[in-house]
């Protein structure tokens, strides 16, 4: 299980700078990206887009790169040495020989800076390497949500306990309700009526049927029982939670409209007061 909340973060370098990677992400419906990144890389934005998605299913994750202050003598090192690179791969196409000299190396990076690679080029050479740095990131994040997901599992697995036992006592009591309302529903149509004694037993019958909850019981506890077993597949799940959050609260409404009593109506309460608690994490969940 994962949780929508989370952060990462990561540092290495991609051509002659460096790059810092932030990426932090909270709850959302679905799966929404917001980039901020230099101008330089701006043509890489859907690349690093579809990374996020390729992992995260949901949530709203910002993810910042920040370009940092690069060296001249690096830069022009690094220059350099694409120079030569290039330089023998002429040497090689052209069946050229002899040693490339330092005289050599600078005149010809002279020339090609006046006719540099474009963007397109330059943005393709940094594809990759950038590339690392933003999937580290969103490794970290990946993982600081599943320490999430992990914490919210084990809070989730206490409170359904906890409603099961809430559950249960509802049922105790609304048993016992139930005869005690037939009785008292017979006792009051032999007190204002003479009807027979059939008659007054079938419409004590028909009162108390009125406020049987076994049928709710009986789908709260299968809501439950699937609720638990979601808890332990794998994959994505908070849609499937916040499905079953709904039909509980469906029912328990259903229940609290059919039950007499203030015993019975404040355990009502208790259990609607839980699943309010456990709906609102439920939010959280991917």
């Amino acid at each position: 299980m994962q949780s929508m909340t989370g952060y990462g973060s990561s540092r290495g370098a991609a051509g002659e700078a460096v790059y810092s990677v932030e990426v932090k992400s909270v709850n959302h419906r679905f799966c929404e990206v917001s980039i901020r990144l230099p101008g330089k890389i701006a043509l890489l934005e859907q690349d690093i887009i579809e990374r996020v998605k390729r992992r995260f299913q949901r949530g709203k994750i910002d993810l910042y790169i920040k370009e940092e202050i690069v060296s001249r003598e690096r830069s022009a090192f690094e220059a350099l040495k694409r120079s030569y690179r290039l330089l023998k791969r002429f040497q090689k196409e052209l069946h050229l020989n002899g040693p490339i000299q330092v005289a050599d190396l600078v005149a010809f990076y002279g020339q090609t800076s006046s006719f540099s690679s474009g963007g397109g080029e330059e943005t393709a050479r940094l594809r990759v390497p950038l590339g690392r740095v933003v999937d580290e990131a969103l490794g970290r994040l990946r993982k600081m949500r599943k320490r999430e997901g992990e914490h919210l599992r084990k809070w989730f697995s206490a409170k359904l306990l906890v409603l099961r036992r809430s559950l249960s006592a509802i049922e105790k009591e609304a048993g016992f309700n139930q005869h005690r309302h037939r009785m008292k529903v017979a006792q009051r149509l032999k007190d204002i009526t003479t009807l027979p004694d059939e008659k007054i037993a079938e419409g004590a019958a028909i009162a108390a049927n009125r406020a049987d909850v076994t049928e709710e019981i009986v789908r709260l506890e299968s809501h439950l029982a699937q609720f638990q077993s979601a808890l332990r597949s794998s994959g994505v799940k908070g849609r499937r939670l916040d499905f079953l959050m709904q039909e509980m609260g469906r029912e328990i409404n259903t229940l609290g409209s059919k039950v007499v009593g203030p015993k019975l109506i404040h355990r009502v309460i208790d259990f609607k007061t839980e699943l309010e608690r456990i709906k609102e994490q439920v939010q959280n969940v991917e």
